[in-house]
């Protein structure tokens, strides 16, 4: 992917349309996008992602922050690229959701909704943000994260891909190089051994669940073994239970046998005793049935008597039924005449509400007629008052763009002040390590000198141990030795020296280094200090009123500004100055605080006033159409007042003349009068059909009654013979006797069922939990040789392996991309290096609880020691990730099909690099453009500005805004 031409509107700093040719930077190699601090380059960054992804390419900004603060209201917010993807043109378009000016009213706004469009090449247009975003990223690739990582690297995120962990890293490469289906597998895997596991589980406790269920008595022999078997920490052995279980069912059968013919022999006694008892029981039975049959018979009969008499007298009133006829035939030929008058006074009734309803509605409607002339007149005299209202608004909102304007060049003026103060802190820190480093290596030197003064006495004391009188000296030649040199006790050796000399060489290097930086420091901060007083005096040259008031004798500091062009500016007069400018720019904006609060209260008014305005124009004539049409209300009602009077009393009178004719008040007593004398002549006739009926059933009763009676009579003289028979069986046992010995022997029988049912129950149960108990077993010896076998995969595969590196089957895989991965970046980190570093992949964990597979390491083939890419200096680092990102889009780039991107962009870092180390990066980046690829680069670093033709410039605009322009210097 490389981007062919970027256009922003209203975008970030970007306050209006911005159009760049990227066509002009080439197709390979490296450029620049350098400028003011603050004034959008990183914006670039996050304008081409957001194109691409919806989203800005750093995490510090959201789509909501993408609208241009210095943007005219009316200019609207979007980014377009235009790119080229394997050989094809695609130009996408997208805005973020913001608000903008309605279009139907002034002063109002409106919700500018987020939209994406994507042109293909071959013309057709994929509209909206979901589908834009699906396609995009399958045509890319890959998602914003990993474009961030390997094509667009933002500031502060540069250092992620070098020290990623494995499982960092792993998500990287699943989506990179399409790793999934191996991590698939594994969850796969894991989740069936877990499943297993789980089923074996539920097994085991399913068979103690049937355990707990088998019950044996508490006599039994096998009580204590069962007792133990159920306990949960007893390991389960299903032979040993099965066994266990058909004992004590084998028992209770052997029990079960037994209580059955004991039982059996009892029934056999209770139904002889049954047969005696019946036969006694009977002749009482009849006995007392006799006694009861004669006593009802003579109730029935004296009850025969009565009703007799009440039937005949009910007869006789049946004659009174003739007179209720005629009364109740003369009334109902008078209800005509009482629904009438129910006609008449209810039209009366129904005048009289309607009367009553046009009187009040007529009230109303005069209130609301006065009503409504009053509000007239209060929205003529308001309108009146607000006749201006629009214009001093209008005043006002341009007052207040004024003062924001202001703010903003006093905030940056601040920004300017503070950059100032930490360029200073950080100058004085340099200087302050300057001296240090310069104090230590005066003392190593002094060190060294007297270590190297010893030293070589000490090889004179040496040699002269070894001459002889009459010798020639290998120094002098003289054959004489009147005073030879001595040996030293604290001389040094020869490696110690050494050791003091290559002390003494490295705080030699560090404080030349130290004076490098000291000297660059002390460069920034004379640059920031000159642009300072630039801003400064363009701030106390505007006329705002507001600034010359808030800011006072301001322009005696312009005197100032000559400083920006001495060199001999001294650090206490700058500090001096920045502290002025700081107070002095900090009045201005308190000022404009002030001013701009005042301008907001009185905005809000005139916006409430306006607002006022317009809704009682609005109002107006409504008010006035409402009070004619009130008016004219007023005059109907009136008139149809005057006809409902009239009416209700011609009523009046038609109901007074038809009372007089009418013997009841109205149709209802007459009815009620009807309704009475009808049900006092049906209860007439019901009381004699009633009383007749009762005679009629209680002769019946009486005759049966005393049927019965003779009945009971002649079986009990036939049942003498059985009475005698019964006083002499059971060897002579009466009745109560016999009744007790049956009960007796009840009791025995029910304890022989209870006994009988108790095992039963037993043995059901327990019959039942050693059925289920061997059927759980069988198939639960299946899943556990599928298990081990299932779980040894899932450990394999899921890198759990006791004792072994934790290398899952997705890491294992992703390591032969990582390998390869790590060649390419290392034939540019050795080259940056000068060959002292070698970036490799650790073969071994440093904890096996943790995931493993992809960590890196660094080869320091200075000293043969393999460390962490953790311990590498920021300089050191910078350029391991610039190495590993390089390394990682050679390699997608290299898969078949693979992603294509063919440009980088890299957000800051270099600053972090020694003069030799930026030579080296810079040369590594250059040689890109063999291999077609365009990077660009964020910084601000003076040797890339020099080395680097190609640039895209930003600066910052009078109304705080940014402009870019391209400057192909080929």
């Amino acid at each position: 992917m490389r981007p062919l031409k970027l256009i922003l509107s209203a975008f970030g700093p970007y306050s209006e349309k911005t159009q760049l040719d990227m066509t002009q930077l080439g197709t390979g190699g490296i450029y620049l996008i350098t400028g003011d601090t603050g004034a959008g380059k990183t914006t670039l960054f996050d304008a081409i992602t957001y194109a691409l992804y919806g989203e800005a390419s750093g995490g510090s900004r959201t789509t909501e922050m993408l609208r241009s603060k210095y943007a005219d209201a009316a200019t609207p917010t979007f980014v377009e690229l235009t790119f080229l993807l394997k050989g094809k043109t695609y130009v996408i378009c997208r805005n973020p959701e913001y608000m903008r000016p309605s279009k139907r009213g002034a002063g109002k706004e409106t919700k500018e909704t987020a939209k994406a469009e994507l042109t293909m090449p071959d013309g057709g247009v994929i509209s909206g943000i979901s589908a834009v975003n699906e396609k995009m990223t399958e045509l890319l690739g890959i998602r914003k994260e990993q474009f961030t990582q390997i094509a667009m690297i933002p500031q502060g995120d540069f250092l992620k891909l070098l020290l990623s962990g494995t499982k960092e890293r792993a998500a990287i490469f699943r989506e990179i190089f399409n790793t999934r289906p191996y991590l698939q597998l594994q969850e796969q895997l894991k989740k069936e051994a877990g499943t297993l596991y789980n089923a074996i589980k539920d097994d085991e406790k399913s068979i103690r669940q049937y355990l707990a269920e088998v019950r044996c008595k508490k006599e039994s022999a096998y009580a204590d073994s069962l007792e133990n078997l159920q306990k949960e920490e007893v390991i389960l052995d299903t032979d040993y239970c099965l066994e266990l279980i058909a004992n004590i069912m084998a028992e209770d059968i052997k029990i079960q046998e037994s209580v059955a013919q004991k039982s059996d022999d009892l029934s056999a006694e209770m139904a002889q005793l049954d047969r005696t008892l019946g036969k006694q029981q009977q002749r009482e039975v009849v006995e007392k049935a006799l006694e009861e049959a004669k006593q009802k018979t003579a109730e029935l009969g004296t009850l025969a008597s009565r009703l007799k008499i009440e039937y005949e007298q009910a007869e006789k009133l049946q004659e009174n039924n003739n007179i209720l006829t005629a009364q109740i035939e003369a009334e109902q030929l008078a209800l005509p005449g009482y629904e009438k008058l129910e006609f008449i006074l209810n039209e009366t009734g129904q005048k009289k509400q309607q009367l009553e309803k046009e009187e009040h509605l007529l009230e109303k409607s005069r209130q609301e007629a006065q009503k409504m002339k009053l509000q007239r007149e209060k929205y003529q005299q308001q309108l009146a008052g607000l006749k201006d209202s629009g214009a001093a608004l209008e005043r006002t909102a341009a007052q207040i763009s004024v003062n924001e304007q202001q703010c903003r060049k006093t905030e940056v003026l601040q920004e300017k002040v503070t950059q100032n103060k930490n360029l200073i802190n950080e100058m004085y820190r340099i200087q302050k390590r300057y001296i240090m480093a310069a104090e230590q290596l005066a003392q190593a030197g002094s060190i060294y000198e007297e270590m190297e003064k010893r030293y070589f006495d000490e090889q004179a004391g040496i040699l002269a141990q070894n001459l002889r009188e009459d010798e020639a000296c290998p120094v002098c030649g003289s054959l004489h030795h009147p005073k030879k040199a001595v040996l030293h006790e604290n001389a040094p050796t020869q490696q110690q020296l050494k050791s003091q000399k290559e002390d003494y060489d490295k705080k030699t290097k560090i404080r030349s280094e130290l004076s490098s930086e000291a000297g660059l420091a002390k460069g920034r901060v004379q640059s920031a200090y000159k642009e300072m007083l630039a801003q400064y005096a363009a701030l106390i040259s505007d006329t705002h009123p507001t600034i010359v008031a808030g800011v006072q004798d301001m322009s005696n500091v312009s005197d100032l500004s000559h400083l920006s062009d001495s060199e001999e500016a001294s650090q206490e007069q700058m500090i001096d100055v920045i502290k002025q400018v700081s107070y002095r720019t900090q009045q201005a904006a308190e000022a404009l605080a002030d001013e701009k609060q005042q301008l907001m209260v009185q905005k809000a008014r005139l916006e409430a006033d306006v607002a006022l305005e317009q809704k009682i124009s609005g109002q107006l004539p409504e008010c006035e159409k409402r009070q004619k049409e009130l008016e004219e209300e007023v005059a109907e009602r009136t008139s149809r007042i005057s006809v409902l009077k009239t009416e209700g009393e011609a009523l009046k009178k038609q109901a007074d003349e038809l009372k007089q004719t009418l013997k009841f008040e109205n149709a209802e007593a007459a009815r009620q009068s009807i309704a009475q004398k009808v049900r006092q002549k049906e209860e007439i006739q019901q009381r004699a059909k009633q009383a007749g009926q009762q005679y009629q059933d209680c002769k019946i009763k009486l005759e049966a009654e005393q049927r019965r009676v003779l009945d009971l009579t002649t079986q009990l003289k036939s049942g003498e013979e059985d009475k005698e028979n019964n006083e002499s069986n059971e060897s002579g046992k009466k009745y109560g006797e016999l009744l007790t010995l049956r009960q007796e022997k009840e009791v025995c029988q029910k304890q022989y069922q209870n006994e009988k049912k108790e095992l039963d129950l037993r043995i059901a149960v327990n019959e039942r939990a050693a059925g289920a108990v061997k059927k759980i077993a069988a198939k639960s010896s299946e899943k556990e040789k599928q298990y081990q076998w299932v779980r040894a995969l899932s450990n394999t595969a899921n890198g759990a392996l006791s004792g072994q590196d934790r290398i899952m089957l997705e890491t294992y895989v992703q390591t032969a991309f990582f390998d390869r991965i790590i060649i390419r970046a290392n034939t540019r980190f050795m080259q940056m290096t000068s060959g002292q570093f070698e970036l490799v992949r650790a073969k071994t964990a440093d904890n096996l609880r943790a995931q493993s597979g992809l960590e890196l390491n660094v080869i320091d083939h200075y000293n043969g020691s393999i460390r962490s890419v953790k311990s590498l200096s920021g300089g050191e680092s910078f350029k391991a990730s610039l190495a590993m990102a390089l390394g990682l889009s050679d390699e997608i780039q290299s898969q078949t099909g693979g992603i294509q991107i063919d440009t980088m962009f890299i957000d800051e870092g270099f600053g972090s690099l020694d003069e030799n180390s930026l030579e080296q990066a810079i040369d590594v980046l250059l040689r890109l453009s063999e291999s077609n690829r365009l990077v660009g680069i964020i910084s601000h670093v003076g040797e890339l500005k020099e080395r680097i033709g190609r640039q895209i410039v930003v600066t910052k605009t009078p109304d705080g805004g940014s402009h870019a322009r391209i400057v192909a210097d080929n």
